[in-house]
């Protein structure tokens, strides 16, 4: 199986030509619906193609059809898609400060006394916000 580096990106506008072709059926009908030309619209899904190193378009007639590439494309779209906008939540959520890290530093006499406590009396009260992440860290969500 040949892997994917991290330099495989999709740009979500082509990707979202690619999906409207499929639905429209036509480049004609596609440009139409995007406000694009048609020459417009083959550019930039010969340009998605060129980005992946797959063919998503075959020739049929005057007409083109999705390849089996394409149609595996969009199939896993909607994922990437849901993981994007999951990303952008947390990052915003970040920004607010509704999530984030807590690191706590204390003598051992206070970890024992003060800390320790402390954590079991927040991980009680918000069960939501604690989720472990290895042995030796925990996070805050």
């Amino acid at each position: 199986m040949k892997s994917i580096s991290w330099d495989f990106t999709v740009d979500w506008r082509k990707l979202r030509l690619l999906y409207e072709l499929d639905r429209r059926g036509t480049i004609a009908a596609t440009a139409t619906a995007m406000f694009l030309t048609p020459s417009a619209v083959s550019q930039q899904l010969a340009g998605l193609a060129r980005d992946i190193g797959v063919p998503l378009l075959e020739r049929r007639g005057r007409t083109v059809v999705l390849t089996g590439q394409a149609r595996l494309l969009l199939a896993h779209a909607e994922g990437m898609r849901e993981l994007a906008e999951r990303t952008r939540a947390a990052l915003d959520a970040w920004a607010d400060g509704t999530v984030g890290y807590v690191r706590v530093g204390a003598l051992a006499t206070g970890i024992a006394a003060l800390v320790g406590p402390a954590i079991v009396r927040f991980a009680l009260r918000a069960p939501w916000a604690w989720s472990s992440g290895s042995a030796s860290r925990n996070r805050i969500r």
